[in-house]
């Protein structure tokens, strides 16, 4: 080991960079701790909790709108902002999709993405944070797929989209081939792909101690199955955008060669020169790298490309029909929901067993298309369960967008027949939280939604006596010393 680098790997995986740089990385890893960053839900901006955080924050990300340092790393488990979505928690380096956006709005020459209507795959999803970052980025009648392959890494992925608060979002659990079944459906992928982790090393010693050069060319390898598997899936003239959080030319730039082999060509940041006085390196290959030592956070790569091929596949005809008919069959279950679509005029609403889930009507046809053809974890917006004649409010209600439409914005209100609110301190959100015990004084009865500092935690059911928690025990504080 060098300055608690592996053997071999400043000269493999850094020799491109120029003199200084190395010399600023290497000092870096010698002497400078990780930064603490997170990044605000934009759609929650209006909670009290935005302007009243429980951290200190440092200063801006410059490369992320809504990305902030903070000045020491708090326990963000007892906070109950990060519970209700307020915020992410996300390496500053990894914040870098507002940058691979603007290129391709550069590209495009149309303005923002958030304005138009697109379809958009997050391929390497878990945990979410990119996926959390996308969905503030697309405008809400853009649809979202975010899939992660490793079945038991899904449910860190779909809790987080659920705190994010987004309804416009298909989680699934599929390899990179079975996109296939979908044919060119994408306008953008993001494949942020799994790789050898040299930009971890500062956070992770297990990093380290894995590394090698076969560990290296398998991964490569590896990335480049994945991205020859779902070029299918992205839509001629379509962009992918391809990540990793590594160095080496292997799984960066070669990978991008490869890729520009497969019928693409490269698309360049939309302003270099500012990401240059950022400290942001461009490499050899075409790409840009974050590095510790020039960025204020970890080692990351991206680059995008577009497909400039016209050739285009599509699903078979009986694949169609069979997706039509389980539509049909969806929406003919939406009509027994009648007595709810009035209070969710946005949504097709759609009984599932017991569950009442909704889906934003202009998308409706396409998430339940891809709901059909994947595996699916979740979808949607999950709003209720209904028991006979009564409305059970769903915890990703509560802390979805469109609730915190509803609490903070101009068309405020949702009718009381189905809840109230009630404002509670922070003790009490943690208990509820980690659902133990306690009471609301003076609260009214019934269904009641929790608010700490205006952003939304759950629900309970308050029975007088006693309060029923409504807060999923998947999701619950497992640590009561922390209450």
């Amino acid at each position: 080991m060098k300055n608690n680098l592996p053997e071999n790997f400043l000269s493999f995986s850094l020799g491109w960079l120029p003199a200084s740089a190395l010399e600023r990385y290497v000092a870096a890893m010698e002497k400078m701790p990780s930064p603490v960053s997170v990044r605000y839900n934009p759609a929650k901006a209006a909670c009290k909790g935005m302007e009243e955080p429980d951290f200190i924050i440092k200063g801006p990300v410059k490369w992320a709108s809504y990305g902030f340092y903070l000045e020491e790393r708090p326990l963000f488990v007892s906070d109950p902002l990060f519970h209700g979505g307020l915020y992410y928690v996300q390496d500053a380096s990894s914040m870098f999709l507002e940058e691979a956006f603007g290129a391709i709005e550069k590209k495009l020459g149309t303005g923002s993405l958030g304005e138009m209507k697109i379809r958009v795959l997050d391929l390497c999803a878990s945990p979410g944070g990119k996926s959390t970052q996308l969905l503030s980025l697309l405008g809400r009648e853009s649809m979202l797929v975010a899939n992660e392959a490793i079945g038991g890494r899904t449910s860190a992925l779909a809790e987080n989209i659920a705190r994010w608060g987004a309804d416009n979002v298909v989680v699934t659990n599929n390899d990179a081939a079975d996109f296939k079944r979908l044919g060119p459906f994408f306008d953008i992928i993001l494949v942020d792909a799994p790789c050898s982790g040299e930009g971890m090393f500062r956070k992770s010693t297990e990093a380290v101690s894995g590394w090698s050069v076969e560990n290296v060319k398998l991964c490569a390898e590896r990335q480049k199955r994945i991205l020859g598997d779902i070029w299918g899936a992205l839509a001629p003239g379509g962009f992918l955008i391809y990540s990793t959080c590594t160095y080496n030319e292997l799984e960066n730039d070669a990978n991008l060669e490869w890729l520009l082999s497969l019928g693409a060509e490269p698309v360049g940041p939309a302003d270099p020169e500012r990401l240059y006085r950022m400290g942001v390196l461009p490499t050899p290959g075409g790409g840009l790298q974050f590095l510790p030592g020039l960025v204020e956070g970890e080692g990351q790569y991206f680059a995008v490309v577009r497909k400039t091929e016209d050739r285009a596949s599509s699903p078979s005809e009986a694949q169609v029909r069979r997706s039509r008919r389980r539509m049909s069959d969806s929406r003919a279950i939406g009509a027994s929901c009648k007595a709810y679509s009035e209070d969710f005029p946005e949504y097709e609403l759609i009984l599932h067993d017991t569950f009442l889930k909704g889906y934003r009507k202009s998308m409706a046809s396409e998430m339940l298309l891809v709901a059909s053809q994947l595996k699916t974890v979740t979808s949607g917006l999950l709003v209720a369960q209904i028991k006979g004649k009564d409305f059970i409010p769903h915890a990703d209600l509560a802390l979805s967008a469109f609730m915190a439409d509803k609490l903070h914005g101009e068309n405020s209100g949702l009718p009381d027949k189905y809840f109230k609110t009630v404002d509670i301190d922070r003790k009490t959100a943690l208990k509820f939280l980690s659902r133990e015990p306690f009471m609301l004084e003076n609260a009214p009865s019934g269904h009641l939604m929790l608010l700490y500092k205006g952003c939304a935690i759950g629900f309970v059911k308050n029975l007088g006596s006693r309060v029923n928690n409504l807060h999923p025990v998947a999701r619950r504080i497992r640590n009561t010393a922390l209450v």
